[in-house]
């Protein structure tokens, strides 16, 4: 997570809430370390809007 913390510029605990919100909906699954992306249409369309 400290990868992805860097990268985007967020706090540690905004991270894991957002990725815990997109874990519940659907949107990804966690595989051990790695994060598969399920639904990337709607990713990408949040990525656009914000």
């Amino acid at each position: 997570m400290e990868d992805l913390e860097e990268l985007i510029g967020m706090s540690t605990e905004s991270v894991i809430r957002v990725m815990k919100d997109f874990k519940d909906g659907g949107l990804i699954k966690f595989e051990g370390k790695d994060i598969e992306l399920i639904n990337i249409e709607k990713l990408m369309k949040i990525s656009e809007l914000g």
